[in-house]
């Protein structure tokens, strides 16, 4: 019975194809949950008919039938529903590099115009038009002052798009937040040494804390600098203003699960560091309190 019925998947799958479709997409490990699933159901099926076995070859063949197509319409239930996350996250990313392209094709072309800019002010001056120079440095002021061009320029040198986005959205929060800010890059940076994910989870932890404890200071600001050292290691310091009663802060039990000078429950973050930070040999980091000022850098080796 068994054979009659697998021969008859064999033959509706070549008509229909209903397995290559499901499965085209999915990842090795739920293929084998399906398969799991699919064997799960067998197995009640059998005992079923051990404990009732005066049903019919055909109400086992139905029963067969009726498990297996509950272990599949399961299956692609659940990889629609991830497909559909995935293509979210896809649309969300690619508006965001939308959005970063804008930026640095904006610096960048603000850039190319500043010596006709430059120019045309030195043009005004020696025709004793003043009024119409300052009007024209004003309007030049102003534009350096918008999310267009200040928030992008600092990050031109950074080539990962990922890593930019993540940047974007960072900026994005400081400027919203009212947070003053300055990004320093020496050197084009196109090699991280790490996992890229892992690059991105490191940074917004740090980047994150230092955004929630500016903050809550008088005058709220966060310094990040990104140095190529000539030992081929990558230095990174972000460093961030603090409350008067952040001061003193346990900078050993801020690692600690739950342990927080933001309140119970909130230090996730840096305990999350320490976990991916141990999976490498090549990163070393350290925190430090520097003129009522929280500094956190972050080495890692390239070579």
């Amino acid at each position: 019975m068994i054979y009659l019925v697998f021969r008859l998947i064999i033959k509706i799958e070549k008509k229909i194809q209903l397995f290559s479709i499901a499965f085209l997409n999915a990842k090795e490990k739920y293929k084998i949950w399906c398969f799991f699933i699919f064997i799960f159901f067998e197995l009640v099926e059998i005992l079923s008919l051990n404990l009732f076995p005066v049903f019919s070859g055909k109400f086992q063949i139905v029963l067969f039938l009726t498990l297996l197509c509950i272990s599949f319409s399961l299956f692609s239930v659940y990889m629609m529903y991830k497909i559909q996350i995935q293509n979210q996250q896809l649309l969300n990313h690619e508006m965001n590099f939308s959005k970063i392209e804008k930026g640095v094709e904006d610096s960048l072309g603000f850039k190319h115009d500043l010596n006709n800019i430059i120019a045309s002010i030195r043009y005004l001056i020696k025709n004793n038009k003043i009024e119409e120079a300052i009007l024209l440095i004003d309007e030049v002021e102003a534009f350096e002052k918008t999310l267009s061009f200040q928030s992008y320029k600092n990050i031109e040198k950074i080539y990962s798009t990922p890593l930019k986005g993540l940047f974007v959205s960072e900026i994005e929060k400081m400027e919203k937040l009212g947070i003053e800010f300055n990004i320093v890059i020496d050197k084009p940076v196109s090699n991280i040494g790490i996992n890229i994910i892992d690059a991105i989870r490191i940074l917004s932890i740090l980047i994150d804390n230092a955004i929630e404890a500016a903050s809550l200071s008088y005058i709220p600001k966060i310094s990040i600098k990104i140095t190529t050292r000539s030992d081929s290691n990558l230095e990174i310091i972000i460093q961030n203003t603090l409350a008067e009663s952040q001061n003193n802060i346990d900078l050993k039990a801020i690692m600690l699960p739950n342990k927080s000078s933001k309140g119970p429950g909130r230090g996730l973050g840096l305990s999350n560091l320490k976990k991916i930070c141990n999976r490498y040999n090549n990163i070393n980091y350290s925190f430090s309190i520097i003129n009522d000022n929280f500094r956190a850098t972050l080495y890692i080796s390239l070579s």
